[in-house]
């Protein structure tokens, strides 16, 4: 990963050795503290020394969005706000005497979370019923603009225009399993096609400008992942010629690219190595990866970078779904411990239908999937991995209709550990309960609020795949990007769902 803070010379102290003086590496001494509280103060200060009186320059990799860094007196300072709650895992705090010398910390996580007594409740405000809100007509608006939700008094902001800005028909989220947002949501990345200007685009994550092109070619269009602690980073599969396949990361600041892992025996030209056929997130650390390497026969593995390690390969037509603490993956209906693959149990829930892993607040790995088939049908049924228990969120008998088809569900809201959105086609009218609909949901105590129609038709519509909304959650769950073809039109675009959360975010930010 890369230094969020350069190591530059500070004045003072010595720049050089005489030839009879040996060199002696500083000390860097300190314990921080792991947690932190929204509205309060945040603050560690590691103890730098140096034997021979070099200016120290201190760095930090995975500095927490919320946060400051002195590089001149090594003081990680800050104050996080109610969209800071989650983890921040892989902080390294070092020091250089600008002679060679340096030292670090052990890598430490801070978790941020809400005052003693009260959690953060995105749903505050919004529509909370099960009656029917029938969609009414409404004129689409220009890129830029904004607009309230007649039925459910969100506001929604069109993001782009694809045929104007890149003379396609297509610029949406790529998938709902794989993060848009960047880790502290200053970036933005969407997928164009079904044009000549076809391929990934970076936007700035709050004004929503286009960018740039990424130089990005991963094996598909949805495999590649950001880092939920590098603002700056996102990984990826790639075919790098006939033979070789590889995990890759991007540095999008400096445009540069590391190859992590050249991926063995998948040598022949047919191989692909992906994420998988709806791929999903790694562990939220980004230490494990769910890979597959389709051949003859297909075979699944887990791979994990801190210690550059593979699991052994099962035959299996898709890749392991990686549990979000890193802890389990599910493959082939059955759930293993990542450390061993030792098989645990099997799954309860269907693991055909659309779904995402994710984490609830106290670091339970759960998944949350939609399931027509298998008894408790629902949009929205939660499997906790870690205790066995499954929850009917959204279904039949928790008072909502038997699910509507083409359902989505993203889980990744790293900072708001529990909250998913999910999207839900069914009828594109968007005359019933679900239908057409957006949705938000916290796992942790089962709260569903219904959070606007996408008015995209759909696998029904002319752009049929592409127009399925594909619902994406921001990492702090303030905001929902989604696509749409309103109403059956020629072209999709991508457009947000800005909550109330996030308007106060704002006011908020320094």
């Amino acid at each position: 990963m890369l230094l969020s803070t350069a190591l530059v010379s500070c004045g003072g102290g010595s720049d050089s050795h005489s030839p009879s003086t040996t060199n002696r590496p500083p000390t860097l001494t300190g314990t921080p503290s792991t947690t932190a509280t929204v509205g309060s103060p945040y603050s560690f200060q590691p103890a730098g020394d140096d034997a021979n009186g070099d200016t120290l320059t201190y760095s930090i990799v995975g500095k927490p969005s919320w946060a400051t860094f002195s590089s001149t007196s090594g003081l990680l300072s800050g104050t996080p706000t109610s969209s800071d709650v989650g983890v921040t895992t892989g902080i390294v705090i070092g020091v250089s005497d600008g002679q060679g010398g340096a030292v670090s910390l052990p890598a430490f996580t801070i978790t941020v979370t809400e005052p003693t007594g009260g959690t953060t409740d995105f749903c505050s405000g919004l529509v909370q019923d099960k009656a029917a809100h029938p969609m009414t007509a409404l004129a689409k608006p220009a890129r830029g603009e904004s607009f309230i939700d007649p039925q459910f008094g969100t506001k929604i902001v069109r993001l782009t225009d694809a045929a104007a800005q890149f003379s396609a028909s297509v610029a949406k989220p790529a998938y709902s399993t794989i993060p848009a947002w960047n880790a502290d949501e200053s970036y933005l990345i969407l997928y164009v096609t079904q044009g000549s200007n076809a391929g990934h685009y970076l936007f700035d994550g709050r004004t929503y400008a286009s960018i740039r092109r990424l130089d990005i070619d991963p094996t598909d269009i949805e495999h590649f992942h950001w880092s939920s602690s590098d603002p700056d980073v996102l990984f990826y599969t790639h075919a790098a010629g006939a033979s070789t396949r590889q995990l890759v990361r991007y540095h999008v600041g400096t445009d540069t690219h590391d190859v992590l892992y050249n991926i063995p025996n998948a040598a022949a030209p047919a191989d692909r190595v992906d994420f998988g056929s709806d791929p999903m997130y790694s562990s939220w650390d980004n230490d494990l990866f769910g890979l597959r390497r389709q051949a003859s026969p297909s075979t699944a593995f887990t791979y994990r970078l801190s210690s550059k390690t593979e699991s052994p390969r099962i035959v299996s037509d898709d890749a392991p779904q990686v549990c979000s603490s890193g802890r389990c993956y599910v493959l082939n209906s059955n759930l293993y411990d990542s450390s061993s693959s030792a098989l645990i149990r099997s799954v309860k829930g269907n693991t055909s239908e659309h779904g995402d892993m994710s984490m609830l607040a106290n670091g339970q790995d759960v998944r949350a999937t939609s399931q027509f088939d298998v008894a408790p049908n629902g949009t929205l049924i939660v499997e906790n991995l870690t205790t066995g228990v499954v929850t009917e969120v959204i279904g039949v008998n928790t008072g909502y209709p038997y699910p509507p088809t083409h359902t989505h569900i993203s889980g990744h809201a790293t900072k708001a550990p529990g909250w998913v959105a999910v999207s839900i086609t069914g009828d594109p009218a968007g005359q019933g309960v679900l239908d057409s609909e957006l949705v938000l949901a916290n796992l942790n105590d089962n709260k569903v609020c219904r959070i606007g129609h996408h008015r995209s038709a759909g696998d029904d519509g002319p752009s049929g795949y592409w127009a399925e909304p594909h619902v994406n959650v921001s990492p702090s769950a303030t905001r929902v990007l989604f696509g749409s073809d309103w109403g059956g039109g020629a072209t999709v675009d991508a457009y947000v769902v800005e909550l109330p959360g996030y308007r106060a975010a704002l006011l908020t930010r320094p």
